[in-house]
């Protein structure tokens, strides 16, 4: 028993210096990601296939000492139910990626100093039409000695777009009404073409008698929902409406001139204390038939008695 008890406690020991030794790590690499700072953060550029064409990053060293960085550049494609970037290294010979020249490669910053890279983009004469993504990493480890600081890059994304045949299509997936707020709705896009798209829009909620009460705008950050991906967007409008009936209808703008329109949702709204007192005479009816009901049964049982 008493060897249990002190492996036990070797077992116990050794899972707090683990996750203290976790913890300490996670703090400097959160330092380290905040030891350089650049721009852009998103590049989005048209190319002809075999055409080249430069765009400059601007990097910061905003720490206290001398650093050096160290780019990488890396294929993405967005997740297909969140959008979110699913980075997938360069050994794809085909990947964009590929198509990346970064000068210089490493740089070695002061303190406070900033310095331009001039990042070289040459789209091959096969490149197919639509949409192309990659990621310039930078880290302050060489990217063959790996490790873990290497999970805490900071990144430039490029959204290459490849002239020629453009397939633009957008489509709403759902567009529901949100039951915890009395104007909250969510809107469920997908990009089903071979480009990326910003879309815009509004949600229009009308009264009974037609009359616009609240205009929501959709997408007001301005974000891209990548080919083959879906994006979820929620909305939340702080109007006061009175109570009544209400007609909600998302109507989204993208590409050239596309528009396309959600299916009209009708909802009702009432005051809280009408719907407190619609509920506590529902329940006072089902109280009083429930007596109804034993009283029922007792009369019946008497009288056969």
């Amino acid at each position: 028993m008493k060897i249990l008890v002190g492996l036990s406690m070797f077992v116990k020991k050794i899972q707090f210096y683990f996750l203290f030794i976790l913890l300490i790590g996670i703090f400097f690499i959160s330092c380290d990601a905040q030891a350089l700072s650049l721009s852009p953060a998103l590049v989005k550029l048209e190319l002809n296939p075999g055409e080249t064409k430069i765009q400059i990053i601007k990097l910061f060293n905003e720490t206290d000492q001398t650093i050096s960085f160290y780019s990488s550049v890396e294929n993405f494609t967005p997740d297909k139910k969140t959008n979110v970037p699913f980075f997938l290294g360069n050994q794809d010979p085909l990947g964009s990626a590929r198509w990346f020249v970064i000068s210089p490669s490493q740089v070695t910053l002061k303190s406070g100093e900033k310095q331009d890279v001039v990042v070289k983009i040459s789209a091959p004469r096969i490149a197919e039409p639509g949409g192309h993504y990659a990621a310039i990493f930078w880290s302050n480890v060489p990217p063959q000695d790996g490790g873990l600081k290497t999970a805490n890059r900071l990144a430039s994304l490029f959204l290459l777009t490849i002239k020629g045949e453009i397939k633009e299509n957008l489509e709403i997936v759902s567009f529901l009404k949100k039951t915890s707020e009395p104007l909250g709705f969510n809107l469920e896009i997908e990009n089903k073409g071979n480009i990326h798209l910003q879309p815009a829009g509004h949600i229009l909620v009308t009264n009974s008698k037609g009359e616009q009460v609240s205009l929501i705008p959709i997408n007001s950050l301005k974000q891209n929902i990548l080919p083959q991906s879906r994006r979820s967007f929620d909305f939340v409008s702080t109007e006061n409406l009175t109570w009544g009936k209400y007609t909600a209808q998302a109507t989204i703008y993208f590409g050239k001139d596309r528009v396309i329109n959600s299916q009209e949702i009708i909802f009702w709204l009432w005051p809280n204390h009408l719907l407190g007192g619609v509920l506590s005479f529902l329940v006072a009816v089902l109280v009083l038939f429930v007596i109804y009901k034993l009283a029922k049964q007792k009369i019946s049982s008497s009288s056969r008695l």
